[in-house]
């Protein structure tokens, strides 16, 4: 079922890219370089990019649909979307210690030898959360570039820390 939520995305992204490309390809001879990263960023709706960035403690949402954006961010560049296993004290990096605890408790995550996975009850959980596309595409792009991103809440280099 999550994997209906990361298809719907990746088709509304795709949506709104070429829009953005089309507005500037006077700016922009190279026609290889679009055509890489269409390639690149159909993958990445599969989930295979990863988190190579964390939000300080300080700037990381606690409520609302930027909690919700973030997690969602999380679940999908980790890969417990698509059911793989992430080490507790990876994810206790990127959502918080107090996040990971919490939905261990409530058994939306299982812990296993490989570290965490999603459980069904977890699937079912995040399923019925709907986040904001563009909040989503914030967060993405800083858990794996580290880029500076004001909707992200991450102003400064100093905001977000290399994992």
């Amino acid at each position: 079922m999550f994997a209906q939520l990361t298809a719907k995305t990746s088709t509304q992204a795709a949506t709104i890219k070429p829009a953005a490309s089309a507005s500037k390809p006077a700016s922009k001879p190279a026609s290889k370089p679009a055509s890489k990263r269409a390639t690149s960023k159909a993958k990445p709706a599969a989930v295979s990019m990863e988190i190579k960035y964390a939000i300080q403690d300080f700037a990381r949402p606690r409520a609302g649909a930027a909690l919700i954006a973030h997690t969602a961010a999380f679940l999908e560049l980790s890969g417990l979307a698509d059911g793989k296993a992430v080490p507790k004290a990876q994810a206790a990096k990127i959502i918080g210690a107090r996040a990971v605890q919490y939905h261990t408790d409530n058994g939306n995550f299982t812990p296993t030898d490989k570290g965490l996975t999603l459980s069904d009850k977890g699937e079912m959980f995040f399923v019925s959360r709907i986040a904001d596309l563009e909040l989503l595409a914030a967060y993405r792009e800083v858990l794996s570039t580290g880029k500076v991103n004001a909707l992200a809440n991450v102003k400064t280099e100093a905001v977000r820390i290399a994992i």
